[in-house]
């Protein structure tokens, strides 16, 4: 792909994800937990920089939650105010990255 034919650049982050990755509700509550968001975005920001054609090109955290709804245990952690934790931390490292969209995925009964 050639620069500056992409105007969005996105992609995912979960803290836990996957069947084989079940998620105890206390890891969000260990400030450690965070860390690994952080990490991630310092690793994929040089994909984005080899994409961004112009500096209109936008970053945008296209899917995220806690856990992936495919984790087991995962309805301990889905629609639950403990969610407000790792919403806090994408929210601030998003906006100190240069993420202008930040998209919740959440699914929960309604």
């Amino acid at each position: 792909v050639s620069k500056g034919l992409i105007n969005v650049v996105t992609w995912h982050h979960y803290y836990v994800a996957g069947s084989g990755s079940p998620v105890d509700p206390s890891i969000f509550l260990e400030p450690s937990t965070y860390e690994s968001y952080e990490d991630y975005v310092a690793q994929m920001k040089p994909s984005f920089n080899d994409y961004a054609g112009t500096d209109d090109t936008q970053l945008w955290m296209g899917e995220t939650a806690g856990v992936g709804g495919g984790t087991a245990n995962s309805e301990s952690v889905i629609g639950k105010f403990i969610g407000i934790f790792w919403t806090a931390d994408k929210l601030g490292v998003a906006a100190k990255s240069g993420h202008s969209v930040v998209a919740r995925q959440e699914w929960g009964e309604l």
